[in-house]
């Protein structure tokens, strides 16, 4: 175990109540500390990533740890908010990543963090063709039988994560959208100000839906893309093709056989067409955020308009 520290301004870090961010310096994880950093939150953070490749600094100090390997004695601490973001994703290690966070929650129990809450998805569910949805699922059980908090994310609009890499396919000059499927959405921001919002209420016994009041197909979502500009990318206006969603699974079912890239995407869709069939329920309003809508508002605006100049004609 490797700890990373004394790399920032002490001084700056003068808060009673501490956070413990596991995977702090992926995309979501980093964007956490930043904020509650900001917020003057003494934020400490667990990574399997070396000093080098942590895109945040703002934590207190870092500890090298992967799943699958206890927190050091060093690290545990009666944190007052642990936020669970740690992911490994190796294909197949759905088994490491259950026992590994598991035995984390654990750990920090044992030293006095109670408030602990786990980052799922809205792809959770016991049914889900994905490995990613059944593992979410079966942690969910796990943390709601503790008493402990769980929030199911939407895909999270910002600069990196799965947002990232299906914004730069949707700017191709040429986009392929496929009909059929809807997906759930989240800014990065709303989740980190969903999370401060948490700590001043009591945990409930359901996962926490944090994800606008609505869904988006991806041809809407193309088209907004086109309109505003999310991050470092940004898109031209392109040629939309809408493409049925079980045609592209066809396709994608017969080439598995061929690519393990093609077989985990082919996955991956069939998770989205899976979801699209469920019904989800925003705690939005609940948390405060029920205004906070200006994606939605910014996409119902581009519908309306689009419907406008289709009556115009």
């Amino acid at each position: 175990m490797q700890v990373i520290s004394g790399w920032i301004n002490q001084s700056l870090v003068c808060s009673k109540v501490k956070i413990l961010i596991t995977g702090v310096s992926g995309f979501i994880g980093s964007y956490l500390a930043a904020f509650f950093q900001s917020q003057s939150y003494e934020v400490f953070g667990t990574t399997s990533r070396t000093f080098e490749y942590c895109k945040y600094s703002g934590c207190r100090m870092f500890y090298n740890v992967r799943l699958g390997t206890s927190i050091p004695e060093s690290a545990l601490s009666n944190y007052d908010f642990v936020i669970h973001a740690s992911y490994d994703q190796t294909e197949g290690n759905a088994l490491l990543n259950y026992n590994g966070t598991l035995t984390w929650v654990e750990q920090l129990k044992n030293a006095g963090s109670k408030r602990q809450v786990l980052l799922s998805s809205c792809s959770a569910h016991p049914d889900s063709p994905s490995e990613y949805g059944k593992l979410k699922c079966a942690l969910e059980y796990e943390f709601l039988a503790q008493g402990l908090d769980v929030v199911r994310l939407g895909l999270v609009i910002g600069d990196g994560g799965l947002f990232a890499v299906i914004q730069k396919v949707l700017c191709l000059p040429v986009t392929i959208a496929l009909t059929g499927v809807t997906i759930q959405l989240i800014s990065v921001q709303l989740v980190a100000q969903a999370l401060l919002n948490m700590l001043e209420t009591s945990p409930v016994a359901y996962p926490v839906g944090l994800y606008y009041d609505r869904s988006f197909t991806m041809i809407e979502l193309a088209k907004l893309l086109q309109k505003e500009s999310f991050g470092q990318n940004s898109c031209k206006a392109g040629l939309v093709l809408p493409i049925p969603v079980g045609f592209v699974s066809s396709i994608l079912n017969l080439l598995s056989m061929f690519s393990s890239d093609t077989k985990r995407f082919a996955k991956s869709l069939s998770a989205l067409r899976h979801s699209s069939h469920l019904s989800f329920q925003s705690d939005l309003a609940r948390l405060g955020l029920g205004k906070h809508n200006s994606f939605v508002d910014s996409c119902n605006a581009e519908i309306a308009n689009g419907l406008k100049e289709q009556a115009d004609e």
